[in-house]
């Protein structure tokens, strides 16, 4: 949980991205891929849904009042294989956008139902709970268009983000990237240049 990009610090207008592999029939709601369901807080995340159902994740915005979802779909990945999943969400204009795997079609677009949603209330959770394996973790503060998007699934091949390359033209947007490569350890580094280390906790191990 890297607390220097949480709450007011995520970017209210942005992009997340993230590599993400299992059993996805077995993963219940409580098994969170990015940040998790909590009433409360203005937050997105991604989670499994009920296990037993179909090859499923659930992307969502949330609000502090309690009082339910502002946007919420559930996408079909591939099981047991590494899933490309990019959410692009635009607080101005209150549009969401799914990619998966690199198609610049989106999978979803959504409308976030509350013109004055902000994510104030983000963690920066990776992976709590989930039964599986979560790579190449990156946030940015711009929407990536879908040429981006393509561009940063490569084919399935992750590259550094650091750098801009063909359509891929926001490296200097990035806030946060774990590329996890460290290997060994309890940290992991955040390869952007503004130094959001995580900590892994539980049973998470490279």
């Amino acid at each position: 949980t890297p607390s220097s990009i949480e709450g007011g610090n995520f970017p209210v207008t942005g992009t997340v991205s993230l590599w993400v592999t299992g059993d996805f029939t077995t993963q219940g709601s409580s098994n969170t891929i990015f940040d998790n369901y909590a009433t409360g807080r203005n937050n997105f995340f991604i989670r499994g849904t009920d296990a037993g159902s179909a090859s499923k994740i659930q992307i969502a915005a949330q609000d502090d009042s309690g009082s339910g979802y502002l946007a919420v779909v559930k996408i079909t990945v591939l099981d047991n294989q590494w899933n490309h999943v990019v959410v692009t969400y635009n607080t101005s204009t209150e549009a969401v956008l799914v990619y998966l795997n690199g198609n610049t079609t989106p999978a979803a677009s959504l409308t976030i139902s509350d013109a004055s949603f902000t994510p104030d209330g983000q963690l920066c959770t990776i992976g709590q709970s989930w039964l599986g394996s979560i790579d190449d973790v990156a946030i940015w503060d711009a929407v990536l268009d879908a040429d981006a998007v393509a561009a940063v699934y490569n084919s399935g091949k992750p590259f550094d983000l650091n750098y801009d390359r063909g359509n891929y033209d926001n490296a200097s947007d990035l806030q946060a990237y774990w590329r996890m490569n460290d290997g060994s350890g309890t940290t992991v580094v955040d390869s952007s240049t503004n130094s959001h280390t995580g900590t892994l906790a539980a049973d998470a191990t490279f």
